[in-house]
């Protein structure tokens, strides 16, 4: 008796399997509301020319830097600072003539020529970012005052997981994920 329910368990469960299928799909919902292009909260600067502004270091204090150059950002808060991300571009090279290029800070040429140069930035204090330009042989102010510079900040949590991978990113590949025209 206990083999004929178990049969007939079997047998129910399988036609009951087998016999349901999906339905036919529903009427499609309302269209959502477009947003904005880009992400909330992350903001770009336009390039921008550091022109006579670098100032060439005589003291220690400048993180060994040849010059410096102090732009205002006032979207750099303490939060950013803590939790955030910035991400600075340089655009043109004095050593190699590449106007229109772009390289991520920071940024060296000339190992294994004689000479090294080397861009890079910190945030020293809210509302600011602080260039900075090591060399072997250095250029004059003038000179590095014709390299242009751009910055993103992205708050913590916009990146959705990826704030570690940003820095991999290339800057055409952050560009596109923001909306943030070249």
């Amino acid at each position: 008796m206990k083999k004929l329910k178990l049969i007939f368990i079997v047998i129910a469960f399988a036609i009951l399997y087998f016999s349901c299928g999906k339905g036919s799909a529903g009427p499609k919902g309302p269209a959502g509301p477009t947003g904005p292009v880009g992400s909330a909260n992350v903001i770009y600067s336009a390039w921008f020319l550091t022109g006579a502004g670098w100032d060439t270091v005589t003291n220690a204090p400048s993180y060994g830097a040849y010059a410096t150059y102090d732009k205002a950002a006032t979207g750099i808060t303490q939060s950013i600072i803590d939790n955030g991300v910035v991400l600075v571009y340089m655009k043109g090279d004095p050593t190699t003539g590449l106007a229109n290029d772009v390289f991520p800070l920071p940024y060296s040429i000339g190992a294994g020529y004689g000479f090294t140069d080397l861009w890079d930035f910190v945030l020293n204090a809210p509302g600011n970012i602080r260039f900075l330009y090591k060399s072997d042989f250095p250029w004059d102010v003038v000179t590095l005052g014709g390299i242009s510079f751009r910055y993103v900040i992205i708050p913590g949590g916009v990146a959705g997981g990826r704030m570690l991978n940003l820095r991999k990113m290339t800057y055409e590949e952050v560009c596109k994920l923001y909306g943030i025209p070249e």
